[in-house]
């Protein structure tokens, strides 16, 4: 209900998916080498043939010793070009990383403003956005999970929603929220 306010945040490389992929491998971009978000410097693509997904922090805390240790949960965006070829081409894909438990990943790019595909545990699902806004469903996912997995074993979720990456999809309801609101102008506007 209070939220929280990060004051000292700070991330090591500006784009999406260097930083996703610094967070999976806890390296700075010049030693797992996803410079950008797309081939041949970055993207899912360099960070599968490189063969980065053996050693994630999905595998580290899944697994200690032969034994189940964390639950692992994949929500919302991987790593850019999941879900195309190698050319870009929309290529829905089933392939789940090692030491995710449960997955749930966006396939494609983010331009279909009636329907997005997701990766549900190696199955795709597509949905209707008129029906149920991606974020609402990472919503509905994540609750979903922490509510079954409560009081179990520890857990590691990795939640990553689209927004607010271009272009801006908003849920129906959110649609003329803001519509007269007038758009603040403090000292450092503009």
């Amino acid at each position: 209900d209070q939220g929280v306010k990060f004051t000292e945040a700070w991330v090591t490389r500006p784009l999406c998916c260097p930083s996703r992929a610094t967070t999976f491998r806890g390296q700075y971009a010049h030693n797992h080498q996803v410079w950008v978000n797309v081939n041949p410097s970055g993207g899912f693509w360099n960070f599968y043939d490189r063969g980065l997904e053996n050693s994630t922090i999905a595998t580290w805390l899944d697994r200690r010793d032969g034994i189940e240790y964390y639950d692992t949960i994949l929500i919302g965006k991987y790593l850019n070009r999941y879900g195309l070829d190698r050319n870009g081409n929309y290529a829905p894909t089933t392939h789940v990383p090692l030491g995710w438990d449960r997955w749930y990943a966006w396939e494609g790019t983010y331009d279909s403003p009636n329907t997005y595909d997701i990766n549900e545990n190696g199955r795709i699902v597509r949905y209707q956005r008129s029906q149920v806004h991606d974020t609402d469903l990472y919503a509905q996912t994540a609750e979903r999970f922490i509510r079954q997995t409560a009081g179990n074993r520890p857990f590691f979720m990795h939640l990553s929603p689209n927004a607010p990456h271009k272009p801006a999809y908003s849920a129906p309801r959110h649609t003329d929220m803001f519509t007269t609101t007038p758009l603040p102008k403090p000292q450092s506007f503009n």
